[in-house]
């Protein structure tokens, strides 16, 4: 069986449009379509939309006394990602329909703010069992 080798490079235009120094480099290998890193500048919104193309972004907003990581993938519409005060970002770009991870990968909550939520990952966490909290409870239990 022949494997499909074929590369697409997924693009957000609403990040290219909407922030300053944006660099990217292609990295075609492990479902990977690129890593990006961008500046927000001064006078640029802190809130980006993510076009719905099934990608996922693992997203890295880096201030001066602390990191938040985004995970964000859309399929039905536009997302807003809101980046916080931080200026910098690093960004690693899946394939859609690429998202891989570990097959020994455990996981033991699911962070979502909309805990009540019946989207498809809520319904899946509850299956096998999986605690569903907020960012809120998130950071009030593990961030020190």
């Amino acid at each position: 069986m022949r494997r499909d080798t074929t590369i697409i490079n997924p693009r957000q235009l609403y990040i290219e449009l909407g922030v300053d120094e944006l660099r990217k480099l292609n990295c075609p290998q492990l479902g990977i379509s690129h890593f990006y890193e961008f500046s927000l500048g001064q006078g640029k919104t802190h809130e980006l939309k993510a076009v719905p193309d099934g990608s996922i972004d693992l997203l890295f907003n880096i201030g001066s006394d602390k990191v938040t990581t985004y995970i964000s993938g859309t399929v039905f519409g536009v997302k807003a990602w809101n980046l916080g005060d931080a200026d910098l970002c690093f960004g690693v770009r899946f394939q859609p329909g690429q998202g891989i991870l570990p097959k020994d990968l455990t996981m033991d909550m699911l962070v979502n703010n909309d805990v009540e939520s019946n989207s498809s990952k809520n319904r899946k966490a509850k299956d096998l069992g999986i605690p569903i909290i907020s960012e809120d409870e998130f950071v009030a239990q593990f961030v020190r």
